[in-house]
């Protein structure tokens, strides 16, 4: 299994990619704004921990974090959360791969200043969706599972 989980407090995305390119599963941990910090690890970690049992991960591809003015302020438990899955990975015995946007875009595109609605299109395209993602992150969760795939050697089927 290829995973991919963009670390976030609020949503954290995923995508689990099997042998064949196919889209396991995809989705979103969403937690409410009124859920206090350690609350909101503890369900994180409570997800990550039943994904990994029900998808062993190969190969587990995370999204190098960048903080800005916005979110600077949780930064300190953005990497909590990314801790735990890099934890959580290297318990169930996964290759770890760290990505940065721009590197996935040229990856994915050719073109590391690709648009989110060019990856859309990509991403769309690749996997025979018929309908864009309601979210920009959930083609973000695919991308990077399209990214870990790379990672083994195999080739995007187009």
């Amino acid at each position: 299994m290829y995973v991919w989980i963009d670390p976030g407090m609020r949503k954290c995305w995923f995508a689990v990619l099997g042998a064949k390119q196919e889209i396991l599963e995809a989705g979103v941990i969403l937690q409410e704004d009124n859920t206090d910090d350690i609350a909101r690890l503890d369900n994180i970690d409570r997800f990550i921990h039943d994904l990994f049992w029900r998808f062993p991960p190969r190969i587990c591809a995370v999204e190098q974090l960048f903080f800005t003015e916005k979110n600077k302020q949780k930064a300190w438990l953005i990497y909590g959360v990314r801790y735990l899955i890099l934890l959580r990975a290297r318990q169930a015995g996964a290759q770890l791969i760290e990505v940065s946007p721009i590197s996935l875009k040229k990856t994915i595109t050719g073109n590391g200043n690709a648009t989110k609605s060019l990856m859309t299109q990509v991403i769309m395209r690749l996997f025979w969706l018929a309908h864009k993602p309601q979210y920009a992150d959930a083609v973000d969760a695919l991308w990077l599972a399209l990214m870990a795939w790379t990672k083994r050697g195999n080739t995007i089927e187009r």
